[in-house]
């Protein structure tokens, strides 16, 4: 690999990179990989992001890890979504399904734990609301959500999509969940869930912004937002 794949030397990224080379953990590295790629997605990259999970995949079936195969794929779907490429996307989220079937949370690396049912029906979620299949994100959204249990963080992420889901069809839905996500934002600190909110007021206001709705929800956005 190369650092135009991993990261620039010197950054957190490839500072973590460098050690995980040295102490040859390249399990570990491939998440690193991982992690690198969710940050460009979210950055809007994701050309980059791809590469970067593709890298992650290659080192997840030398290593025989497929819970992080199934992370690599289902980042990649999520590239191709954003692409605007669903036949691409179908296929690695199908990979992404059968790897994560082949996975054995018992002898995976304690540090992928999280990494389990909900979390990857949340990055299939992901990838179909960008997509616009809003019917299929919205049961993905629901299915992460259903499992997100007392994590309040993944709560409101997941919230968030699925708040997305519904600006096409249902404003009032869309609306409601969504300041639903704002009750839980107020008492977080998350750079996350602020790019979060933004995105779906993005979507919101393309949408419906003369809306009094959307123009609510961007005044109590603006407050919840605006105090951290």
């Amino acid at each position: 690999m190369t650092w135009e794949v991993t990261g620039a030397p010197g950054s957190t990224f490839g500072t973590a990179l460098e050690l995980t080379t040295t102490a040859g953990d390249h399990v570990f590295g491939a998440e690193i990989l991982a992690a690198r790629s969710h940050q460009a997605i979210h950055l809007g990259h994701p050309a980059r992001a791809a590469e970067l999970a593709r890298a992650c995949q290659h080192i997840a079936k030398k290593a025989a890890v497929p819970a992080l195969l199934a992370e690599g794929y289902a980042l990649e779907g999520n590239c191709y979504a954003l692409a605007g490429d669903a036949r691409a996307c179908s296929v690695s989220l199908r990979d992404a399904e059968q790897a994560f079937r082949q996975s054995d949370p018992a002898v995976a690396p304690r540090w992928l734990s999280y990494f389990d049912q909900g979390y990857l029906a949340a990055r299939f979620a992901h990838s179909l609301r960008d997509l616009g299949d809003w019917g299929e994100a919205r049961r993905y959204a629901e299915q992460a959500l259903g499992m997100s249990g007392g994590l309040v963080r993944a709560r409101a992420f997941n919230m968030a999509v699925l708040a997305s889901t519904y600006i096409v069809s249902d404003l009032d839905q869309a609306c409601g969940v969504a300041l639903d996500v704002l009750g839980l934002a107020a008492g977080l600190q998350s750079g996350r869930i602020v790019h979060y909110i933004s995105d779906f007021g993005r979507r919101l206001n393309r949408r419906h912004g003369n809306e009094p709705a959307a123009k609510n929800f961007s005044r109590r956005a603006m407050e919840v937002l605006g105090a951290k």
